[in-house]
């Protein structure tokens, strides 16, 4: 599995366990879905007879519903930022922070980066001219953080919710399990 993190933070964004495609060499699509997750312990699976039991103080369950990738991944809303304070105040000076980590860092990539960071402007104006967009960052929510966008898009006759996370602002990190290596 390769997990994606903030090249600045270092903060998990997303996995390729959920279904992304890489558009123009720029950003990745990734698809999610809205899911319901629950912290509440299964107690049928303790094997224990709860109607020999004493009665159990009943606990509130911790119920959460969004998408899957913002849940799994513990991303943060970014709420008030209206699409030209993203553009202006956001994304403009992340840009500025990504190109001069990847000057320090002595990146091949630091070359081509402002063409690159043009075409990605161009097509996010685009993209927000003509969609809604939420805003999320990853947990430690800074200003230096990659703030991914999370949109709607109709596919097979159903609204799916998607998000976009910069190629060139993020990091690989291949986890390798040991029971793949039997």
């Amino acid at each position: 599995m390769i997990i994606y993190k903030d090249l600045i933070t270092g903060d998990e964004l997303f996995s390729d366990s959920f279904p992304c495609t890489l558009v123009e060499d720029l950003y990745y699509e990734v698809i999610g879905k809205h899911t319901t997750e629950s912290d509440d312990i299964d107690e049928s699976k303790l094997g224990a007879n709860a109607s020999a039991e004493e009665a159990a103080e009943q606990l509130d369950k911790n119920v959460k519903s969004g998408v899957n990738i913002v849940l799994a991944n513990k991303l943060e809303q970014c709420f008030a930022i209206s699409q030209d304070e993203y553009l202006q105040g956001i994304f403009k000076p992340y840009v500025k922070k990504v190109k001069k980590l990847l000057e320090e860092q002595g990146s091949d990539k630091a070359a081509a980066f402002p063409e690159r960071a043009k075409q990605l402007l161009g097509l996010l104006k685009k993209k927000l001219k003509n969609e809604e967009f939420d805003f999320y960052q990853g947990v430690s929510q800074t200003n230096e953080a990659m703030t991914a966008l999370l949109g709607y898009k109709e596919k097979d006759g159903e609204e799916v919710p998607y998000m976009i996370f910069f190629k060139d602002g993020l990091t690989e990190m291949k986890v390798v399990s040991v029971l793949d290596h039997k």
